[in-house]
């Protein structure tokens, strides 16, 4: 499959800044129960199994594809001669070490044992999870963890990132609208409402948007014209993010 539109950018500073961990991004759950760390183990092995994200992997020409995680054993770490600090440093510098490669899994899981604690702790690739995507993940171990605890294996697949990358795929088969001129946006909010609508085009002049059909300033433009505008073209504002950090980066 091509990319979905926020993919791109991060592809992109994947490939300006290769084995660094720009796209890296980790989190950690601590659980403060006696059980057996098995538990915790199977854990994410259900995690990894039926969360569709985690099974993408990624071509050397920028294409996605998917591979469903299976025999996945997450690694069992003993800290407990660590204090707090040095256990920190520890996570911290596992977290930056390269995680990106070709045609391989985008994430990476530990299970730190320490005196007080079980640290469960998770490394994924900007590719397939964004920070909301972490804490929403965050969310669905606890949930397994708890189903687990009361005996409960029976688990369905979220396929919802295939979902969602096999729609984008067949969009991208259709024509695209034309872009924007430099210079010009489109009030596409408004000819949305009222397709009878004439086209509004705006141009900055002074830091202020002028209406060139009503030569009306305002200091900015209303938010709802910028959304409408990001999805219609299906640009993401983590896209936008990125592009202008790629640019901020060539110019510096």
């Amino acid at each position: 499959y091509e990319m979905l539109e926020e993919q791109k950018a991060i592809w992109d500073m994947e490939r300006m800044y290769p084995n660094s961990a720009v796209g890296n991004l980790g989190s950690c759950l601590n659980f403060y129960h006696t059980e057996d760390v098995r538990l915790y183990q199977r854990m994410n092995e259900v995690f990894l199994q039926t969360q569709s994200a985690c099974w993408m992997k990624v071509t050397r020409e920028g294409k996605i594809y998917f591979d469903k995680v299976t025999g996945y054993a997450t690694p069992l770490i003993d800290v407990r001669d660590m204090d707090e600090s040095q256990f920190r440093a520890s996570v911290q510098a596992w977290i930056d070490e390269p995680l990106f490669a070709y045609d391989q899994y985008l994430f990476d899981l530990r299970i730190y044992i320490l005196k007080d604690r079980i640290a469960v702790c998770e490394k994924v690739h900007h590719l397939i999870m964004d920070g909301y995507g972490v804490v929403v993940s965050l969310k669905i171990l606890e949930d397994i963890c708890e189903k687990l605890r009361q005996g409960i294996e029976d688990f369905s697949e979220n396929v919802q990132f295939i979902q969602k990358v096999e729609a984008a795929s067949k969009m991208d088969c259709q024509p695209k609208p034309l872009p924007v001129s430099a210079g010009e946006l489109v009030n596409y909010g408004e000819r949305a409402a009222n397709p009878g609508a004439r086209r509004i085009k705006v141009r900055l002049v002074d830091g202020h948007t002028v209406d060139e059909g009503r030569q009306t300033a305002s200091p900015v433009l209303p938010y709802t014209v910028w959304k409408t505008y990001l999805r219609r073209y299906r640009i993401s504002p983590e896209s936008m993010f990125y592009g202008c950090l790629a640019i901020y980066l060539c110019r510096c």
